[in-house]
């Protein structure tokens, strides 16, 4: 049976869901809330009870939600109470066809199906609620449906298996080719800062091309491009904000807390940026690939609630390679980084593959 899906379903849009939002009312075990976000299966984060309350943007567990733009097309199945933002919809199967249509079934349907119907303008793909509900749906028997969704599943677990093994092989190629290492603080290898704060509004009358990075995970944290001249003539306690140097950024709160980047560009941090300026030769992306398992346990162990501040920052420890007189090593960190560098490749094109198809 074909029909099209506004037949079969209700689609609605989401709303504005700021960043100031998310961080004024963060909850650790919250309610997550849900954008066009390429990573975490579209979480930018979890908000207390009484904001959810508040909103017009709810969803529950069995709704299945859809990108409207960047990544747009991306449908997954919720199992839990959420909220979702303006660049995020939600399907909810019509009471009379729920006994025939699997939400499992047709979270996978439409991600193998919407692509067509998917537009781009300026790099930018876009599926909005019209076009949703004119993809056409080719209803099958619910007992084949359940079957197809067994079939995937068993798929998508040998693909966690080979990310897992991926992992193990990362590690082992440490220990092997480590041969003397020796524990550091933070704060013997970096000079830890973060930047000022600047609001959309100021980015808005100062805009141009020089990014600006916040503690968001979505497009590496760059949140806005703004004025080249005034980015780089902010100050703060006498000395310029901006980093010109290559170096390390981490978000200090939020929902994706102590989440590490390497920066080899111009950018400016705002003050929920943290930066790690390296006071020795270290192959930063050797480097970060050690620490941000580190950082994600720091928070954790230490129910910092979404927040990991320069003071903690400068305390944690890590494992570096040295050589025999104790000297950090950078050849051994190069060769390490650069054996397991395709195993990185290959683990990211799985990733993003179960982030595509996750139901």
């Amino acid at each position: 049976m074909k029909t099209l899906l506004s037949e079969i379903a209700y689609t609605v849009r989401g709303e504005v869901i700021s960043e100031e939002n998310i961080y004024y009312n963060y909850n650790k075990n919250g309610i997550p809330v849900y954008s066009s976000n390429t990573k975490h299966q579209g979480l930018i984060g979890t908000v207390n009870m009484s904001f959810y309350n508040d909103s017009n943007a709810k969803g529950e567990a069995g709704e299945i939600t859809w990108t409207t733009d960047g990544n747009a097309g991306n449908f997954i199945l919720r199992h839990e109470p959420f909220l979702f933002t303006n660049v995020c919809g939600k399907i909810i199967i019509k009471k009379k066809y729920q006994k025939i249509i699997s939400p499992q079934w047709l979270a996978l349907y439409l991600n193998l199906e919407s692509k067509k119907y998917v537009t781009s303008k300026g790099g930018n793909s876009k599926l909005m609620k019209e076009q949703v509900d004119n993809i056409e749906i080719n209803i099958i028997n619910i007992n084949l449906q359940d079957k197809l969704v067994k079939e995937f599943d068993i798929r998508i677990n040998k693909l966690n298996l080979l990310i897992s093994i991926l992992k193990k092989l990362n590690n082992q190629i440490s220990k092997k080719i480590i041969s003397k290492s020796k524990i550091f603080l933070m704060k013997e290898l970096f000079d830890i800062t973060s930047g000022r704060r600047i609001t959309q509004n100021d980015i808005y009358n100062n805009s141009g091309d020089f990014p600006a990075v916040t503690s968001q995970t979505k497009n590496e944290g760059i949140a806005w491009y703004g004025d080249r001249k005034w980015l780089t003539s902010i100050e703060k306690n006498s000395k310029k904000v901006y980093v010109s140097k290559e170096c390390l950024t981490w978000t200090k709160d939020g929902a994706k807390c102590g989440t590490i980047f390497h920066r080899d560009y111009e950018f400016y941090p705002n003050d929920h940026c943290g930066v790690l300026i390296p006071k020795v030769e270290l192959n930063l992306k050797w480097v970060r690939q050690q620490i941000q398992p580190i950082l994600y346990n720091q928070v954790i162990a230490k129910d910092a609630q979404g927040m990991l501040y320069e003071e903690q920052m400068a305390n944690i420890e890590v494992d570096i390679p040295v050589d025999d007189n104790g000297e950090i090593d950078l050849a051994i960190q190069n060769k390490i980084y650069s054996e397991y560098y395709k195993l990185i490749q290959i683990k990211k094109n799985l990733e993003n593959i179960l982030e595509k198809y996750s139901i």
